[in-house]
């Protein structure tokens, strides 16, 4: 599951048929448009945008996206209507999932501030359980308030990791979005003083993120706990590779900590992935190998050994595979600690 390059206008479409968003309305997006391992990673799983909104009276949005949204409300009430006319109306706690391709519409009941956070969802492996859903599906969330605080820690970390982003380059479709900065502040986020190049909490936070909503989004669809017991234990495994990547992970020794046999393995993580098991060991290396190049000053050789990798030369030539770019000039253009 390699990293995948973030190219929205060759990845998704939309037709936005109404945008309504009232001056008074506050918005933080996650700034997922940085360069940095952290930002790869959410986008790498399909996540293409995300934010936390507050919006009263005028604000509406009717748009057909082929990528699916995902709104999580707080506080207040909120009317979904998709393009039957059917009308649904949503109160606190409940976490509403519109599939991509369908056209939708949703607004704030009149007379009260609507406080939700969301997410763009590009349709990727890991959200294959989504593609059966054809219509749009509302339910209580059990995690909606722990996947708050992430969000609020990833923001607050990634922004304090690179300080210096220049908001004019952000990409179009972003267009909506305040200035970072000023978004922290409106919703109370602290804004950093100093660069950081320890970018481990943003990456915990990061982590955290996609497997709540992760988990929110399976029950959410019906498809529960993803066989359970054999989810937690491959959830299990995949931290297992992320301590230690540097050791070798071979089909079987993961099979046997699964207690599969290498074909049932090799079922099972097709079934969730559309991946090999190797694909997400060579995932989970990439993401840790950019990590320690831009917060540490360890030659590529060092760092190929620290992720598994006994041949530098093999490790450039994976790496390149993933970010386009060598190990060297991934650290020179995204060392924003510099």
């Amino acid at each position: 599951m390699q990293d995948q390059q973030f190219e929205p206008e060759r990845q998704i479409h939309w037709r936005m048929i109404r945008k309504e968003i009232p001056q008074n309305c506050r918005q933080l997006f996650l700034p997922l448009y940085l360069d940095h391992p952290t930002t790869i990673k959410l986008r790498s799983y399909g996540i293409f945008m995300g934010g936390i909104s507050k919006v009263t009276d005028g604000f509406r949005i009717t748009r057909t996206a082929d990528f699916h949204v995902v709104i999580f409300t707080l506080d207040g009430e909120a009317v979904f209507q998709t393009g039957n006319g059917a009308e649904t109306r949503v109160g606190p706690g409940m976490v509403t999932l519109i599939p991509g391709g369908l056209e939708h519409d949703y607004w704030p009941v009149p007379g009260n501030t609507w406080h939700f956070f969301w997410f763009h969802l590009v349709d990727m492996p890991i959200w294959n359980f989504l593609r059966s859903v054809k219509e749009q599906i509302t339910g209580k969330f059990r995690a909606g308030e722990f996947l708050l605080q992430e969000m609020r820690g990833f923001v607050a970390e990634i922004s304090a990791f690179c300080p210096d982003q220049n908001d004019r380059e952000i990409p179009y479709f972003y267009v909506d979005s305040p200035l970072l900065h000023k978004s922290m502040t409106e919703f109370q986020l602290p804004t950093p003083h100093i660069v950081r190049k320890d970018s481990g909490i943003a990456e915990l936070h990061a982590e955290l993120i996609w497997r709540y909503l992760l988990r929110e989004l399976r029950e959410l669809a019906g498809v529960g706990e993803s066989s359970s017991i054999e989810s937690q234990k491959l959830d299990r495994l995949w931290e297992a590779v992320s301590q230690k990547p540097e050791l070798p992970w071979t089909l079987p020794e993961m099979a046997a900590k699964m207690n599969m046999s290498v074909s049932s393995f090799l079922r099972f993580v097709r079934r969730i992935y559309d991946r090999t098991p190797l694909d997400i060991v060579v995932h989970i290396r990439m993401r840790k190998a950019a990590q320690l190049l831009l917060e540490t000053e360890l030659p590529v050789m060092t760092v190929a050994a620290q992720v598994g990798y006994k041949s530098t030369s093999c490790f450039v030539t994976v790496f390149r595979r993933n970010f386009n770019l060598t190990p060297l000039r991934y650290r020179k253009r995204n060392n924003c600690g510099s």
